[in-house]
């Protein structure tokens, strides 16, 4: 079975979460103290560092104009938290949160207003819960969030034409669009967009987007190893692990180009970063099981039999409590290494 983070939907939605939040938690006018919280929370957050990220937010204060900012990161850590640990004891969490923002940000639109802001952080909210949803296999559900997401994109881009911020979700709807309406009917996606322009919009964001351009430069680093472009994809991730050196996210993303290329000890190596990371977060046995597992494989690939079986052995100490999907593959394999040394 292909891990969630990697089938077709999966490898386009996590990454769009990560954009989606980066940009609509820097959207709103703060006092600059509020404002580096909210900076630290998203750094944290997309570094993983949930506990960190969860901590900042509740000390932020929660007055009428600062409160839609607080819940949006509090939606957006349960939800990035769901989606790397690839666990689903959150989800209540997930939607009562989302709930009360939804009605903090009715609440600021009969303040403020329909402005191009306004709709600009609510359509990356819905982008946010969208993303949530297909990960959950709830694809209706998601395909109506995201809708809505591109509505409010593009009407707060008629009200200022000069907000590239948007262009990011415009762009990654536009260039997913073939493979979405391959899986999802294509009556329903009525939008127009194509590759091409998806991909302009998305390196337009990336070069002018006020709040948008590190999203953007994620999003282009997905596109880049989906498209083959190994070399940008490869200078690009360099930059980002730079920024963010314990980011799953971008681990993920790492596993990604070196499998494109068959660069399975690499590729070894980073499943082995992510294993341990997973080892000892107590929500993370699902996740755990699969790294550890595509360790053992991808070594077993490179010929690297000795990591191969030390990888399989730690795999099925804890098969033998918690049975899981790798399971009987990672014992097929430890015969393999075993009548290979003979």
């Amino acid at each position: 079975m292909v891990p969630r983070h990697l089938n077709n939907h999966g490898r386009f939605m996590v990454p769009l979460a990560l954009l989606a939040i980066h940009c609509v938690c820097q959207g709103f006018v703060l006092p600059v103290s509020q404002n580096e919280k909210a900076n630290s929370a998203v750094e944290s957050m997309f570094d993983c560092r949930f506990d960190q990220a969860m901590t900042t937010v509740d000390s932020m204060n929660a007055d009428s104009a600062d409160a839609p900012l607080k819940w949006m990161l509090r939606l957006s850590i349960i939800g990035m938290r769901h989606l790397d640990y690839d666990d689903v004891s959150d989800s209540n969490y997930f939607e009562t949160t989302y709930e009360a923002t939804q009605l903090l940000f009715k609440n600021y639109e009969k303040q403020r207003g329909r402005t191009s802001y306004f709709l600009t952080a609510h359509g990356f909210g819905c982008c946010i819960a969208a993303a949530y949803k297909m990960h959950n296999k709830e694809y209706l559900k998601g395909i109506q969030l995201g809708f809505e997401a591109i509505s409010n994109c593009r009407e707060a881009k008629k009200i200022d034409s000069v907000n590239t911020d948007v262009d990011l979700i415009l762009g990654l709807y536009s260039y997913a669009r073939a493979e979405l309406k391959r899986k999802f009917w294509g009556i329903i996606f009525w939008y127009p967009g194509d590759k091409n322009t998806g991909v302009r919009s998305i390196v337009n964001a990336s070069k002018t987007g006020q709040f948008s351009s590190l999203a953007a430069q994620a999003a282009l680093l997905e596109i880049n190893i989906r498209e083959a472009h190994y070399d940008t994809a490869k200078a690009g991730l360099d930059v980002l692990l730079n920024l963010y050196p314990h980011s799953r996210f971008l681990m993920w993303s790492k596993v990604k180009l070196c499998d494109a290329q068959k660069l399975y000890a690499n590729s070894a190596d980073t499943y082995a970063l992510l294993a341990d990371a997973y080892e000892i977060i107590p929500g993370a046995a699902r996740n755990y099981h699969q790294t550890r597992f595509f360790e053992t494989q991808r070594y077993y690939r490179a010929g690297n039999f000795d990591k191969a079986a030390a990888a399989c052995d730690k795999l099925l100490e804890t098969c033998a409590d918690r049975p899981m999907e790798h399971c009987d593959e990672a014992k097929k394999i430890r015969e393999k290494i075993k009548k290979s040394y003979h």
